[in-house]
């Protein structure tokens, strides 16, 4: 498809690209790790569009991603070849020099123990009242441990 300013558009060409990357890759008889990763790659490569309208979390996620620097090159050497925009890959190296501690997850500062700890009972409500904190403390809301636990009480109650 060509757009309004004349720009060749394919549309879900990264699902198509990661099906074709897996048959070239296994016809090469690439290893089941290799093959994975560069599937992957191809399958997630326009999200690196959106990064800087993503949550802080996200991003974090994104760049502790074991693919991560398969994924970023893919996309320096996409945007070399359809448009010669840097910008986002600059972006993400730029985070990367300031912020190196970015490249690994923290472990989470709540866990279901310690909701039952603090007298909780287990059950479904679990996961997403975890998994809420765990992201609001990767986006940087808590100064500590006790501060996350305490917002995951509070939630918990509040899905009760």
């Amino acid at each position: 498809m060509v757009d309004e300013t004349g720009r060749v558009r394919f549309f879900g060409h990264e699902s198509a690209g990661a099906v074709r990357a897996g048959g070239i890759l296994d016809r090469l008889r690439f290893s089941a790790a290799d093959r994975e990763a560069v599937v992957a790659a191809v399958r997630n490569h326009m999200r690196f569009a959106a990064v800087r309208e993503m949550r802080p979390a996200k991003v974090r996620r994104l760049i502790a991603d074991p693919n991560f620097p398969l994924e970023l090159e893919l996309h320096r050497l996409d945007c070399i070849a359809c448009h010669g925009i840097l910008d986002v890959f600059v972006f993400l190296l730029d985070q990367l020099a300031e912020r190196p501690e970015l490249r690994t997850l923290p472990e989470p500062w709540v866990a279901g123990r310690d909701l039952v700890a603090a007298g909780c009972r287990p059950g479904p409500r679990f996961r997403p009242v975890l998994d809420e904190i765990f992201e609001r403390q990767l986006a940087g809301e808590f100064t500590s441990p006790g501060e996350a636990l305490a917002a995951a009480l509070e939630r918990f109650r509040e899905s009760s």
